[in-house]
This record gives C-alpha cells, structure tokens and sequence, in this order.
C-alpha cells in the first residue's frame, strides 16, 4: 500500500489499521511524515510494518538523515529488492534531482539491471500531476523513457495532497498524498482534468490508502 503527505494524529493510526485489514504487506510512502514528529510517526508506523517491509522516500519536508537511519540505506536514492517480485527505485526529489545528474546515471543503469516482475519508482514531487498546489518536477521526459523502454509497473508519487491516477504509456503515475496532514477542505484542489493530454483521474477531499494488488492477473 501507498500513502505519503502523512502526519502523527489518530488519521494515521487509522490507516495503518485500513493497511492491516486488507492483509497489505509492504508500505510504500512516497514523502512528507515529519510535519510535526518524525519520531510520533515512525512509532505508528512500526506498529504495523517493521522497517524491512517500508520504502520511505525523502519529502521536503523530510530530512535525508531520517530516512536512511529509518530504513536503513547509505543515500536517499537507492533500490529496495522483495527477493525477486518487486524492486523499488526510490528516488530524491530534494537534492541533486535532474537529467543530468549521477542519480539519473544511477537509475539509468540500475532499472535495466532489474529482473524483478514488477517495479516500481518512489518519489515526492510527481512527475505527472493535474494543475493543483504543486506542479510537475519537471523532469518526465527524460526519467519516463527509462521507465517505458524497462516496464516501469507503477510511480508512487505525492507532494499534492489528494488522489490522482494516469496510465502513460506502460506505466501508472499515481499521487498518493491522501495522508491526514490535511482533510477535507484542507487537501489539494484537482484543478485541471488532464497531464499532457492525458485524461487523469483525481480525487480531493477524501483521505485514504492506495492498496496495490501484484496478485491480480490484471
């Protein structure tokens, strides 16, 4: 499951509960947790997922040396593998984030690299969003044909507090920022219906979680 844009209030606790009752294994969170304590948050979410089954991408509202000592990783840009079923390729929307950058060459070679069946990108700020608070990082083009010419499954993304949904290609783009940091009239206008021409399902106002089924035939 997937949720960023999360805070240390009882909204979380309910969602890690959501997360338990529909059996989710791994919790993905694409950013944003340490508003008010980064501390409060990782307690509730360590209630329900150790750190071996959580992906943490840094926010900006994060800091990079949290996340590594939560999870347990050397830089904020790495490659989280599920034996191999899944890989994750979470990247730092924060620092050293371009086309032309050494974590760009890093995840060029690395995504070929992988044999996974499924997999799947983590960032904050999206690539692909409609107009809301936040616009798109800027860097699709280049970072979207890795992941069309490798299969690229799925881009949790968040930084706009709402839900979105667009296929591009072979690959779902998805804006997780359904965390309880905001609720209802609080979260994120969806102010536009499309990302490059293409229709964008987005959804405010309401919190939850993004439950991601790899056991589905479809």
């Amino acid at each position: 499951a997937s949720v960023g844009d999360i805070d240390d209030n009882s909204g979380l606790t309910t969602q890690m509960n959501l997360a338990k009752k529909h059996g989710v294994q791994y919790l993905v969170i694409p950013g944003d947790y340490a508003y008010n304590s980064a501390s409060g948050v990782q307690t509730k979410v360590k209630t329900v997922f150790p750190s071996d089954k959580t992906i943490v991408a840094v926010g900006n509202h994060d800091s990079c040396s949290n996340v590594k000592s939560w999870v347990g990783v050397s830089t904020c840009y790495y490659v989280k593998s599920i034996g191999n079923t899944v890989d994750f390729f979470v990247i730092d929307g924060n620092t050293g984030f371009g086309c032309t950058t050494a974590q760009f060459d890093f995840f060029k070679d690395e995504i070929p690299k992988s044999d996974a069946t499924y997999k799947i990108v983590v960032i904050h700020q999206p690539f692909a969003t409609v107009k809301s608070d936040h616009g798109p990082n800027g860097q699709f083009n280049c970072f979207n044909e890795i992941f069309q010419n490798n299969n690229v499954d799925v881009v949790a993304q968040a930084h706009n507090h709402n839900y979105q949904i667009v296929k591009s290609g072979k690959t779902w783009y998805g804006v997780f920022g359904m965390g309880t940091h905001d609720t209802g009239s609080s979260m994120y206008g969806c102010d536009s219906t499309t990302f490059n021409n293409i229709p964008v399902k987005c959804i405010t106002g309401t919190n939850g979680i993004e439950v991601i089924d790899l056991g589905l035939t479809s």
